[in-house]
């Protein structure tokens, strides 16, 4: 099992809410796990049989945060 990882600079990720609810979203995505949050950066590695990038910043995306910035 290959991971890799995934660092997302997100707009407006300040509060804890914000910080949860893109959690939960981000850990509802198969095969997709946090490493750490802080407010505006998450890091995430992932199994890509499972997941793509594309998925885990969907699951970021359709709450409504912008991505700023990619990492991988």
């Amino acid at each position: 099992m290959e991971m890799k990882m995934l660092g997302l600079e997100i707009s407006n990720l300040k509060d804890g809410y914000c910080i949860s609810t893109v959690t939960l979203s981000v850990l509802n995505t198969p095969g997709a796990y946090l490493i750490a949050v802080l407010p505006g950066i998450m890091v995430i590695s992932y199994e890509p049989l499972l997941t793509s990038v594309e998925k885990i910043m969907r699951a970021v995306t359709r709450l409504g945060y912008k991505i700023k910035k990619i990492v991988q």
